[in-house]
């Protein structure tokens, strides 16, 4: 769908369109509850404690969460609509978010 934009003439709309589905995606990925339901399934069968998460490991979390969106939605973005710019978008886009959200750990 998204090639589709720039053919039809909607691609600045469509980066706009993205870059929430972007920010939407990326800060549940980065979001605060430090471990999954499968990580805390397999905690519990293992019979370990509770552990407290600290704060490399919510760094390591928030880069990973970034460095992932853009490898996976990079290309195509930069492909369907690198003309209107959405490419250099996400990267900013990702960059605030993780400087924003890495700041905050600080």
């Amino acid at each position: 769908l998204t090639p589709l934009l720039g053919i039809l003439g909607l691609a600045d709309k469509g980066v706009g369109l993205y870059l929430k589905y972007s920010q939407k995606t990326l800060g549940d990925a980065m979001d605060e509850k430090e471990e999954t339901e499968r990580e805390r399934k397999k905690r519990i069968l293992r019979g370990d404690p509770e552990v407290e998460v600290t704060v490399c490991q919510r760094l390591a979390k928030v880069f990973n969460a970034g460095v992932t969106h853009l490898r996976h939605h990079l290309p195509m973005l930069s492909y369907a609509l690198g003309e209107a710019d959405g490419d250099a978008a996400l990267v900013q886009l990702v960059h605030l978010e993780v400087e924003r959200r890495g700041g905050g750990l600080l």
